[in-house]
């Protein structure tokens, strides 16, 4: 990757494909883990996408894919696009999230609402640290730790949430004993879901989940979870003690 400049908040992904269809200017492709993308003709410069080609997707402000090498080879996303057109097509892009957030803003606010004290924590959080997070990844993140919330509720011990990360139960079993699980989209999301449901189970021990006292925060395994975007989007918005300790002092 040459054009795009590789740094600690772009999460790099690497994607074999599974099904490749055409549509009027591009490929679009699903990955053998599920993730979906489109990749122009201009970048392909006459190469064909098929089954079993490697994709190196280069990634930031969340899932926002940036560059990307096809088998090892440089692609060209901005192929036949001046600065202008570049610019247009940014400030378009965030005109549709803002539009996008402001429709499900309600429901945002009402999933949060009926969240736990201290997950509500952990979003208020983000917040602070991240002026974008709202807009463009609680969305991601609060269905993702409903879910996580759901399994926590769900289980009588470890065993039985680490169960919901094996082939043990069914995707039928799952959302029936978890009806949130519905809801998430990825593999991504449901790796998160079973890991945060695990660390609410140690933060269970030792504090009321409802009411959780500022000194406990520090410590909480929940707060100290990296996001659950975070496999897709590098370091972006993972919690560091200091900012735990930051957002602790506004309480």
């Amino acid at each position: 990757m040459l054009n795009v400049k590789i740094n600690k908040n772009m999460g790099i992904l690497t994607e074999v494909v599974d099904k490749v269809t055409k549509s009027e200017t591009g490929y679009n492709v699903v990955s053998a883990n599920g993730t979906g993308f489109s990749v122009p003709y201009a970048a392909l410069k006459g190469k064909a996408v098929n089954k079993g080609d490697v994709f190196t997707l280069y990634c930031c402000c969340g899932s926002m894919i940036v560059g990307m090498d096809l088998n090892g080879e440089e692609l060209c996303l901005e192929a036949g696009k001046d600065e202008q057109e570049q610019k247009a097509e940014r400030a378009q892009q965030d005109l549709e999230a803002q539009a996008k957030f402001e429709e499900r803003k309600a429901n945002l606010d009402a999933r949060f609402d009926a969240l736990p004290k201290l997950l509500q924590h952990r979003l208020a959080m983000f917040r602070m640290f991240d002026n974008t997070f709202r807009r463009d990844e609680e969305d991601y993140e609060s269905s993702s730790m409903l879910a996580g919330y759901g399994i926590f509720l769900a289980c009588k011990n470890q065993q039985e949430i680490e169960a919901f990360g094996s082939d043990t139960l069914s995707y039928n079993e799952r959302v029936n004993r978890v009806p949130a699980l519905a809801a998430i989209e990825t593999f991504n999301q449901m790796d998160f879901a079973v890991r945060f449901a695990l660390e609410l189970w140690q933060d269970a021990q030792t504090m009321d989940l409802e009411n959780p006292q500022k000194g406990q925060l520090l410590s909480s395994c929940v707060m100290n979870l990296a996001n659950a975007m975070s496999p897709l989007s590098g370091c972006r918005c993972t919690p560091r003690k200091e900012c735990i300790a930051k957002y602790v002092l506004t309480l």
